[in-house]
């Protein structure tokens, strides 16, 4: 994926269902081009194949995010704690990963 820095009146980023990435580390790594993106509402990158770990820089988003959709991936790890900090967000979605919400590492879909 190339920098997204300099779009940095991007509304809604949205790349569903597009078969991206290779399930590796550093799929992600586009994520942190996205910060400089401060009136980014919407991220959506569900049904492709991102692998790896979640940037930190996830928390580090616009403000003003209210959906991030990364459901049907390979992501695994942590989802990071500063995810908190984007308090505008009303939908996450993040099912069909690996991921894992701090200490609950049992959680599993229902």
């Amino acid at each position: 994926m190339p920098s997204l820095a300099r779009l940095s009146n991007l509304y809604s980023f949205e790349l569903q269902e597009n078969n991206l990435g290779n399930n590796e580390e550093g799929d992600l790594d586009f994520i942190s081009s996205l910060v400089n993106c401060t009136n980014l509402e919407g991220l959506s990158i569900g049904l492709n194949n991102f692998g790896g770990v979640l940037p930190e820089t996830i928390s580090n988003l616009s403000t003003k995010l209210t959906k991030i959709s990364f459901q049907e991936n390979q992501i695994r790890g942590n989802i990071p704690i500063g995810v908190g900090n984007l308090t505008n967000m009303e939908r996450l979605g993040f099912f069909a990963n690996l991921l894992a919400i701090g200490k609950l590492n049992k959680l599993y879909e229902s």
